[in-house]
């Protein structure tokens, strides 16, 4: 398999969400919703060695863009798309290594589950790599507070979608709960993250 037909996409993938994320803060995206997504386990899945077949639900943001955000967009895209590409004799000629080091300071691989959350863990993931240890801000608690606020017209409460300066608005202003504390004494009536379930809006 060639290695460069893998990354390339990956970086066209991660070029257009930056745009994205950059226009989104000139109030040229709007999160309209979200999308519910399958991903079928794969054949080495441990799901399959216990005899399982569970197919994992996601949840992905459903997003409007405003017709220069659209233009802006399409421009990028036919830029990246006619680009003479670079040779890369290093992925070419080596083996690609079988693991990286993204620089997250040890924290885990998080699963956000069936909910549009995914601004909420990219946000809260990236301040668990600055403070250095490990899983340690919790998600759920972040979460149902933005429950309480969207119920009391806030703010959005973020299961299903939200934008980052408003994920960061909230820590700013409400601060952090740690892990520890979320597991022993509970957010909104909750201990775990429902990585499955359907969240209880009513809990709040």
């Amino acid at each position: 398999m060639n290695p460069v037909r893998i990354i390339t996409p990956l970086i066209q993938g991660a070029i257009l969400s930056l745009l994205i994320i950059k226009a989104a803060i000139s109030g040229d995206v709007h999160v309209i919703g979200s999308i519910k997504h399958s991903i079928p386990p794969t054949a080495d899945s441990s799901s399959n060695y216990s005899g399982l077949n569970n197919t994992k639900i996601i949840q992905l943001l459903k997003i409007e863009l405003s017709d220069e955000a659209k233009k802006l967009l399409e421009k990028r895209v036919k830029d990246i798309l006619t680009e003479e590409p670079q040779p890369s004799h290093s992925l070419l000629d080596t083996e690609t290594p079988k693991m990286v080091q993204l620089a997250m300071n040890h924290v885990p691989v998080l699963d956000q589950g069936a909910h549009g959350t995914c601004i909420t863990f990219a946000i809260t993931g990236a301040l668990d790599a600055v403070i250095g240890k490990g899983d340690y801000i919790s998600q759920l608690c972040h979460l149902q507070l933005g429950n309480y606020l969207e119920k009391h017209g806030y703010a959005q409460s973020g299961w299903d979608g939200n934008y980052p300066i408003s994920v960061i608005n909230q820590i700013q202003q409400y601060g952090i709960v740690n892990k520890e504390k979320q597991t022993t004494i509970g957010c909104g009536g909750l201990t775990e993250y429902p990585t499955y379930s359907k969240k209880n809006r009513s809990l709040l």
